[in-house]
């Protein structure tokens, strides 16, 4: 089960990556700051102490 459950996770991460990827390519300095802001939001999610 865990195995599965981190083949997800980077396959998962893999996409996001690839989104931004693309997003990263702009030279608007928003656009680099709304990447940012997602991409640790991405890195955050999920790792909450319960």
């Amino acid at each position: 089960m865990r195995e599965i459950l981190a083949a997800a996770a980077e396959e998962q991460d893999d996409g996001f990556k690839a989104m931004t990827a693309v997003l990263r390519g702009e030279q608007g300095p928003k656009v680099r700051q709304a990447v940012d802001t997602l991409d640790a939001l991405h890195r955050a999610f999920g790792d909450d102490d319960k």
